[in-house]
């Protein structure tokens, strides 16, 4: 993090989102209103997902990415292995929404769209 003096001498924390994020997260229900949203705090988000069942297999990619974001979603298995992606209200996903055992790449192309890399 870095803090930022603006001319009016209000200091602004402005937080750098290079690196790598890694975080499990538990899917649920089935579409973009009951799916788990994923946060992005860094450039590069890797979610590893458990979805217990075929009824909770929902996530949501992050609201507050920056364009060139990307966001890796993999099922760690323990459960369904498919897991389904969606964007936030206002946001579009080219691309396939998902996949069965494959991991999903996904990268923010303009501030309302999200491109599957892979």
């Amino acid at each position: 993090m870095t803090t930022v003096v603006d001319p009016a001498g209000t200091p602004q924390p402005v937080y750098n989102r290079s690196g790598t994020t890694v975080v499990p997260i538990t899917a649920n229900g089935t579409n973009q209103v009951a799916g788990t949203r994923i946060v992005a705090v860094s450039q590069f988000t890797v979610a590893v997902v458990t979805c217990p069942d075929v009824s909770n297999s929902a996530v949501v990619l992050p609201s507050g990415a920056e364009i060139g974001s990307v966001v890796e979603i993999y099922s760690d298995h323990t459960g369904p292995s498919t897991v389904n992606c969606f964007a936030e209200t206002g946001d579009t996903i080219i691309g396939n929404r998902s996949q069965d055992g494959f991991a999903l790449y996904y990268r923010k192309i303009s501030a309302t769209q999200w491109g599957q890399l892979r």
